[in-house]
């Protein structure tokens, strides 16, 4: 045992935390490994820029302590014109950096975003379930952000160190005195910048926190407009916006003071160190140390560079930011996925034959028990129904048998087989769900139908809809299947909505139906045409209602009552003849 338990754990936590930094560095390396070839490009094209950026220095230098004494015109013909070629070869190679860049910060781009919705959509349910919609938009933001964070770090950040460096070895070219001055200047201004004026980490955490409450804020009043203009709740929303703003601009504000005491330093220790150096060099001068044009290329370099030394002194808290950023895409991506991406190439063949549950207990995490023994059966070309009050956890059976949840205890057997044996992926391919508010997406009804349906294309969508008798329903829509629906688009009624969800589930053909509320908005006319369809369908699906409507009731073969999470009699049910 060790003697020192605080050591050993601090020890380990140190451990953790360099395996945790190096699997993030590798992860990074793996996501920027096909576009070394453009990064390494840049630079090297960014080196031959700062060369030529040199040029107004040096040929001032040479104008000044060459040209003009010996005052021949051929020689000074020849020095613009040698200037003019070193400017237009410098314009030029920025033309060709910046095409570069931009396809370096596209590709990054595509990459980071497929990368981060490659991610999110493979994640468990219960994750969504954690997290605000404008938390996952912020975690989007991030992944943008790492790309802006790369471009900083491979070209900013290079250049403007790469121009340092070459200041510095042409200073010393120019007098070693003036050289040192200027390494001891820069020195004292990383160290002033770095150690005493750098932004706080907390207040730059605060900002984002308080960006994400109004964001879901403004999510929420977009969401939620008619029932805030039916409640008459628009000046109560905007107060509470306007409290939201007041926070964050409040934030806002104390980090901008902060920056611009940075930037108050930077201007004063800017100031002081040009004083210096022009002094310096107007001694050397005087000393005849130092030639007259020597010392306007030394006042030309140092003028231009200092606002370079300012921008590349802000290092700090921008790998912070990008620290901060890698650790949270890097969390992200380590979450533990809901299958792997091989189950759904490889899907299993099933041909549903029974789905027994046995014995079934769910709860929240921190919630009570929403399921508790809840058992029941059901055979290929049966119906059953689920009925209960209002939260008795009906749908939350739907979600368990889709495996977006994951029981506490109990069995699931397909074709007597556990569901823990079965792909996710296979098992929601043979199954179908028609839930009580039926999601809509940005794009045609077609689309909304077919949505990637193995069996998806026009001609197959439109004879399906004509077979089962949903094209009459469809084709008084303004552009018919072809028209655009969703948010901003054509308005569904709920009950032409309810429509397009059971177009959706059947299209898909499945061997278990699940129907949530499925005729909850319909008119009588929809409705019975449902109760019809369904009733077609039963002889070759196996199906389990839940439902509060008689008539639908009455497509069930057993019903199960569930009461506060249990079956109410586990061993009994009431059954219909047909």
């Amino acid at each position: 045992m060790s003697r020192n338990p605080s050591l050993n754990a601090a020890g380990t936590f140190n451990c953790f935390s360099l395996k945790k930094s190096t699997a993030k560095w590798i992860w990074l390396s793996k996501l920027l490994k096909n576009d070394i070839g453009i990064i390494v490009a840049n630079m090297a094209i960014g080196l031959f820029i700062t060369i030529l950026s040199f040029s107004i220095a040096i040929f001032s230098q040479i104008l000044i302590d060459e040209l003009l004494p010996k005052g021949n015109p051929q020689f000074l013909i020849i020095g613009f014109i040698s200037l003019f070629i070193c400017l237009s070869l410098r314009t030029g190679l920025v033309f060709i950096r910046r095409k570069l860049l931009f396809s370096q910060h596209k590709r990054i781009s595509r990459k980071i975003t497929s990368a981060f919705l490659g991610l999110v959509l493979h994640l468990p349910k219960s994750f969504f379930d954690a997290h605000s919609t404008a938390q996952l938009y912020s975690r989007l933001n991030e992944h943008k952000d790492l790309q802006k964070t790369i471009s900083y770090l491979t070209d900013q950040l290079f250049m403007d160190v790469l121009l340092i460096l070459s200041t510095a070895i042409l200073l010393s070219w120019y007098s070693t005195a003036i050289a040192a001055a200027f390494f001891i200047e820069i020195a004292i201004f990383f160290f002033v910048i770095l150690n005493f004026i750098s932004p706080s980490k907390a207040r730059h955490q605060d900002v984002i926190n308080a960006d994400n409450s109004e964001q879901e804020q403004y999510i929420e009043l977009f969401q939620h407009i008619e029932t805030i203009k039916n409640n008459n709740a628009e000046t109560y929303f905007m107060a509470r916006n306007e409290e939201i703003q007041h926070q964050l601009h409040h934030k806002e504000e104390s980090l901008l003071q902060s920056k611009n005491c940075r930037a108050l330093i930077a201007d004063l220790l800017t100031a002081i160190f040009t004083i210096v150096i022009t002094g310096l060099s107007y001694l050397l001068v005087s000393r005849h140390e130092l030639k007259t044009g020597e010392l306007t290329a030394i006042i030309i370099l140092c003028i231009s560079l200092f606002p370079t030394i300012y921008r590349s002194s802000q290092i700090k808290s921008k790998l912070g930011n990008f620290n901060l950023i890698t650790d949270r895409i890097y969390h992200f991506s380590t979450t533990k996925k809901e299958y792997h991406q091989q189950e759904k190439e490889e899907l299993q063949w099933i041909n549903f034959q029974s789905l027994h549950v046995k014995n079934l207990n769910f709860s929240f995490p921190g919630s009570p028990p929403i399921l508790r023994d809840i058992s029941f059966r059901i055979a290929a070309g049966e119906s059953i129904a689920l009925l209960g009050e209002s939260g008795s956890g009906k749908s939350t059976v739907f979600s368990i048998l889709q495996k977006l949840y994951t029981p506490k205890s109990g069995s699931i057997a397909l074709n007597e087989q556990s569901i823990k044996h079965i792909s996710t992926p296979s098992l929601r391919n043979i199954m179908a769900i028609v839930p009580q508010e039926v999601k809509i997406f940005n794009g045609t009804l077609m689309d909304n139908i077919a949505l990637d349906s193995p069996h998806k294309s026009p001609s197959s969508i439109i004879e399906f809809c004509l077979n089962t008798g949903l094209h009459r329903f469809f084709q008084s829509l303004p552009q018919g299947y072809l028209t655009q629906i969703g948010e901003g688009k054509s308005k569904l009624s709920s009950g032409q909505k309810q429509l397009v969800g059971i177009a959706r589930a059947l299209y898909r053909r499945p061997q278990l139906l699940l129907l949530d509320e499925v005729t909850a908005f319909m008119d009588s006319s929809m409705e019975k045409f449902t109760h019809e369809l369904l009733a077609r369908f039963k002889r070759n699906t196996a199906i389990i209602l839940i439902t509060h409507k008689t008539e639908t009731i009455r497509l069930a073969d057993r019903i199960y009552v569930i009461r506060e999470g249990l079956l109410e009699d586990p061993h009994k049910f009431i059954t219909f003849s047909s």
